[in-house]
């Protein structure tokens, strides 16, 4: 009958659902049932708050209270979850001060039974409950118009337990928030909360603001490890906004004032080496990154054992390095599948939630490994899972990050590559990579490589429809920014792209100059293995030069 009601109330059918639901509890009473009854109290209580009737509600749950200090006791899990449903009821009626109170004894409790904790899923959930109560009762209109409330003041202490909380949720807009709202409180900032505003700021891609909040940092503060600590975050900014060699230099600075005071296995110094590992890869110094990751993997499993967040990580790192060098049978495809899955699953478990940047960077990374090998070895299978992943991992992203954030750039520039490369989707392709484009301009720079990539691509989707004046113009584009910053790698891609059109226009000898060439960065320069798809392409379109110049000929 309660299942029943469940039915009913998914069609809106709220009177039929309520009857069936009172059956059903008359039922559980006279079994003597107080779990089942509790279960169908909750039911009901949600069928009135959707009905807006706020009294039967709140009387469903108070009924729930009594059940569940009977069974469990007043410091139960079960029993916070109760006070914060009956906090939200509160807040729908705008009783601020019954909505607050609810919440905090749910967060008293649940410190009580799970820890103390904050980064803890149901302690975190309760924080940004308790946050979302101060904002509403901040923004009400009795407040606005009596203009006299001090309980901004009164909850200072309460904002960067908030933000956090958000933060540990990959809420990291609604972080910064909190932390902008802890800075206008503050007579005068502090170093450590204009490093976590430019922290935050980075997160959500605003790489500018964040680089302004750590000068501010280096400004108010004469302390060593706070500038350490701002040019390690000033360093993670130069990277994202592919100014490689500052980073490197950044972040190794603060690494060697960081590490005499921390220690040299300390969880500072293995963060500083992960962010190092990234640059390094960046630079193409594959071996580098390596060790620089099994390093830091090391310090952080003998610190925090291996399903920590951060271990899993760097784990996903080191798969990343393996991705962009090895070849790919499909023993080793298989293997990287069942392990980087297994480490989603880990995540989910610690995260306790199945959304979050974290996870949808996974699942980028998963939905590349099907890619690539299908981009190598043509596998229906391994690319309707690669799509599939592509687009979970982009609605992800765009719930928390939102569509203009780089990251989310990046997951919409593989959907068009698997577009292009799997199904010769040139023209759709196109708009596709111009917006990717626009949103990478505006965010990390128009000489970042990652715009290079995606100038090479719309060149070749151009030369696919027969416009051949625009593909020369995207590949001089690219060309440009790929000799200036000289990343090896993209400068490969872009002659494989310049060699393809070439041949498309029948000057075989350019052709075959820059596929050379592009073969010999690929092999030689970069030790990448002979089937990797992009080493594949290279000779492909070579062999295509000489069979082609043969039937000239």
């Amino acid at each position: 009958l309660v299942a029943l009601g469940v039915l009913r109330l998914s069609h809106e059918e709220y009177d039929l659902a309520i009857d069936a639901i009172l059956e059903g509890l008359r039922i559980q009473k006279a079994r003597r049932d107080p779990r089942g009854m509790a279960r169908s109290l909750h039911i009901l209580s949600e069928v009135y708050v959707q009905q807006e009737h706020w009294d039967w509600a709140i009387s469903c749950l108070t009924d729930v209270q009594h059940i569940e200090r009977r069974l469990y006791g007043p410091d139960h899990v079960e029993t916070a979850h109760t006070l914060n449903r009956l906090g939200h009821v509160h807040a729908q009626r705008h009783e601020f001060d019954e909505a607050m109170e609810k919440h905090l004894k749910a967060l008293q409790v649940l410190k009580l039974s799970v820890g103390e904790d904050p980064n803890h899923p149901f302690v975190c959930q309760t924080l940004i409950k308790i946050g979302d109560i101060y904002y509403q009762e901040r923004n009400s209109l009795d407040n606005i118009v009596s203009s006299s409330s001090n309980n901004s003041f009164e909850f200072l202490p309460m904002i960067e337990v908030i933000a956090r909380a958000h933060e540990a949720r990959g809420n990291y807009k609604q972080a910064l928030g909190f932390f902008e709202e802890k800075l206008q409180l503050l007579p005068q900032p502090d170093a450590p909360l204009l490093l976590s505003l430019g922290t935050m700021s980075c997160k959500c891609g605003q790489f500018m603001e964040a680089i302004d909040y750590y000068q501010q940092a280096l400004e108010v503060t004469n302390e060593e490890a706070h500038a350490a600590m701002a040019n390690v975050l000033v360093g993670t900014v130069e990277y994202h906004l592919g100014n490689y060699a500052q980073a490197w230099t950044l972040l190794e600075t603060a690494r060697k004032t960081l590490e005499p005071e921390c220690g040299s296995n300390s969880e500072v110094v293995a963060d500083i080496m992960y962010r190092q590992g990234w640059v390094q890869l960046s630079l193409e110094q594959y071996e580098g990154a390596k060790t620089t990751w099994l390093i830091a993997f090391q310090i952080q499993v003998d610190l925090f054992g291996p399903q920590d967040l951060a271990v899993l990580q760097t784990r996903l790192a080191l798969y990343e390095l393996e991705l962009m060098q090895d070849s790919f049978t499909e023993v080793s495809y298989e293997r990287m599948v069942s392990e980087i899955t297994t480490i989603q699953n880990q995540q989910q478990e610690t995260l306790g939630q199945t959304s979050h940047p974290l996870l949808a960077d996974t699942i980028l990374l998963l939905a590349n490994v099907h890619l690539s090998y299908s981009f190598a070895f043509p596998n229906n299978v391994a690319t309707k899972a690669g799509i599939r992943l592509l687009r979970q991992s982009f609605h992800m992203r765009e719930r928390f990050l939102g569509r203009d954030h780089p990251l989310q750039a990046t997951t919409f520039y593989w959907l068009a590559i698997a577009g292009i490369r799997l199904f010769q989707k040139h023209k759709t392709g196109i708009p596709m990579l111009q917006s990717v484009v626009r949103v990478w301009k505006e965010t990390v720079g128009e000489k970042h490589t990652n715009v290079a990539l995606a100038y090479h691509m719309l060149g070749r989707c151009c030369a696919a429809l027969g416009q051949m004046e625009a593909a020369h113009i995207w590949l001089d584009h690219a060309w440009k920014i790929v000799n200036q910053q000289n990343c090896s790698r993209t400068i490969a891609q872009v002659l494989v792209s310049r060699g393809m059109v070439q041949l498309k226009q029948c000057h075989f000898q350019v052709a075959r100059e820059s596929l050379q060439t592009a073969l010999s960065i690929y092999e030689r320069r970069l030790s990448m293995a002979s089937n990797h798809y992009l080493v594949k392409e290279a000779k492909d379109s070579l062999e295509r030069v000489e069979r082609d110049e043969m039937l000239c000929v």
